[in-house]
């Protein structure tokens, strides 16, 4: 793909912006998705017989039924981002047109219908999430000291894994997720650490402000800020 110079430099200037966030200490992720269309949704809640497969109201309900706590947020406008508190505060999905529109994320259906818990990791899909490093090498986090770095051996920690977050906060606009754990890394050293991940859905205003740009009228949208921290509490 080739870029024209504005839109290059468009792409570097956001670059090196999330480069100040990471070298900060806090990371902030913004996806966006646009569909050229100005058809709205109703928000309802149905259940998933009412839905095709690939929309996000088949995604949501399916999350609804199978996980304990899911939360959504959305707007008039038709965006919608679900939220799972049971896979780690992860965003599994979003649309930009209520219901029966696209769902953005990818559901590993059958290992959540199967409520299955996998031994080494769990991939159950989702559209963004909170990860840790390293993986391996001396200090990783994802091998007990002594053991080989073969796959046999590799082991996602519980923490990011299979352990449920606690909701702090949520509206329609807004969800907050907290957990504390306690991580061993192949160095044999221990850590104490808590997270705190928050979830916010982006209004046209500040989704224009994050771009540097104006989103055009008609073009329908949706946009989410994820802000994780790690603090230290050993």
């Amino acid at each position: 793909m080739i870029l024209s110079p504005g839109k290059e430099e468009f792409l570097y200037n956001q670059y090196c912006h999330m480069r100040k966030m990471i070298d900060s200490g806090t990371i902030l992720l913004y996806l966006i998705f646009f569909v050229g269309c100005t058809n709205t949704n109703k928000n309802q809640d149905l259940s998933i017989a009412e839905f095709t497969q690939g929309s996000y109201g088949y995604d949501a309900s399916l999350l609804k039924k199978k996980t304990k706590q899911v939360v959504e947020l959305s707007n008039r406008k038709g965006a919608k981002v679900l939220l799972s508190a049971d896979y780690q505060g992860r965003v599994m999905t979003s649309s930009a047109m209520g219901d029966s529109g696209t769902s953005f994320g990818w559901l590993n259906y059958d290992l959540i219908s199967s409520g299955e818990k996998k031994k080494q990791f769990n991939p159950v899909g989702g559209e963004e999430r909170f990860w840790l490093g390293p993986e391996g090498g001396q200090y990783a986090l994802y091998f007990q000291k002594g053991d080989s770095f073969s796959i046999q051996h590799w082991q996602v920690p519980a923490i990011i894994d299979t352990v449920s977050y606690d909701l702090l906060h949520a509206d329609s606009s807004v969800a907050v997720f907290s957990k504390k754990a306690e991580l061993t890394n192949y160095a044999g050293t221990r850590f104490s650490i808590e997270i705190t991940r928050e979830v916010s859905l982006l209004d046209k205003e500040g989704l224009d402000q994050k771009l540097n740009m104006i989103i055009p009228h008609g073009i329908k949208y949706v946009a989410y800020l994820s802000d994780n921290t790690i603090k230290n509490t050993g």
